[in-house]
């Protein structure tokens, strides 16, 4: 039988996860090799494949992709699951989320674990590392060298960069694609605790919190809220927690927004044995201020001087528009509200610095 080398294990992984035919040109992308090496690696896998029962289909204009008819599908899926990732070939940027995440969320690895983590030489490894650090710096966070190597930086910083991590990897998602992604499709930071927290749990969370709230959450925004309450649950259950200033805390905890994310939060950290100090419940009560909402959604006012204020600062930008425009637009309350809705999640940002 022909040996299966690294980079053929991962052509017939992706193989095996698309579900359409996939070019040699698309494939030179992923691989990062040229199209001869594709094509050379095709050859050697085909008949690997021959061997298995499993045909290799490869058709001009349309793409390569294999045959589900074949006698030895089925077992072929199998074969892969039980040979795991060892022998997965990763593409650089693969390899840099990885080592990110690595040296983000968890104890000092050695230059030689992480080589092995990712399937690389050391020098292949060291070279990465750089391109990681360079990326940690513009995120402020500094990479501690020596034999075991981590990420040092406030624990905001540290939150925002594993924040990033997944946007990179899950951003274009909506929450129901998130929500219904096979395991290992998810991936991602809010995976990897000390226990297994689900997408679905996390997915779930955010659709109680608009129910909570009366509102409707943004497809991004939902997402930004999954990402964040994810990163946030794992930190926690690690036992690194935020620090918020006392009056912020004072201002946020006098939020509709702050008891609704309490009554969610705590039930889910009860549920998941996780620990959530006010702090942390602060910290997420800012995303959700700071999140977009749908027009479904139209404040009646608190009657707070905050409101008011706010609610005169539109009055005010509206009327000044009216002027600068020669068109009276006092009167629309219903773009005032849209308004409103639109610039107080850009006004809680720019207050909390989220």
């Amino acid at each position: 039988m022909p040996y299966l080398t690294p980079r053929c294990n991962s052509i017939a992984r992706i193989l095996l996860e698309r579900e359409r035919p996939i070019t040699i040109e698309e494939l030179t992308r992923e691989l990062h090799v040229s199209a001869r090496t594709v094509r050379y690696d095709l050859d050697i896998l085909e008949d690997w494949l021959e061997e298995k029962g499993v045909r290799l289909v490869r058709k001009s204009r349309v793409g390569v992709y294999l045959d589900t008819g074949s006698s030895g599908y089925a077992e072929l899926s199998s074969h892969f699951e039980r040979s795991g990732d060892s022998q997965r070939v990763y593409s650089g940027p693969e390899r840099h989320q990885i080592l990110t995440r690595e040296l983000l969320g968890g104890a000092p690895r050695t230059l030689g674990e992480l080589a092995a983590l990712t399937n690389v030489s050391k020098t292949t490894a060291f070279r990465d590392l750089e391109a990681v650090e360079g990326w940690l710096k513009e995120r402020r966070i500094v990479l501690v060298k020596g034999h075991g190597m981590s990420a040092s930086g406030s624990e905001l910083d540290i939150r925002k960069a594993l924040a990033d991590v997944v946007y990179e990897e899950h951003g274009s998602r909506t929450l129901l694609r998130l929500a219904h992604a096979r395991p290992k499709e998810q991936g991602g930071a809010w995976l990897e605790g000390r226990r297994q927290i689900a997408a679905p749990i996390l997915a779930g969370t955010v659709w109680r919190l608009q129910r909570e709230l009366g509102m409707s959450f943004t497809d991004e925004s939902a997402v930004e809220l999954f990402v964040h309450l994810g990163v946030g649950l794992v930190r926690a259950d690690q036992r690194h927690y935020v620090s918020i200033p006392e009056q912020n805390m004072e201002h946020l905890q006098a939020t509709e927004e702050y008891a609704a994310v309490k009554r969610t939060l705590t039930a889910l950290a009860e549920r998941l044995g996780i620990e959530l100090p006010t702090e942390e419940l602060c910290y997420f009560t800012m995303h959700v201020l700071g999140a977009g909402v749908s027009h479904l959604y139209r404040s009646g006012g608190t009657g707070t001087h905050g409101e008011e204020y706010f609610r005169t600062a539109v009055a005010d930008f509206t009327a000044e528009i009216s002027s600068r425009l020669g068109v009276d637009l006092s009167e629309d309350t219903e773009l005032q509200e849209d308004l409103m809705v639109e610039l107080r999640p850009w006004v809680s940002r720019a207050q909390f610095q989220v």
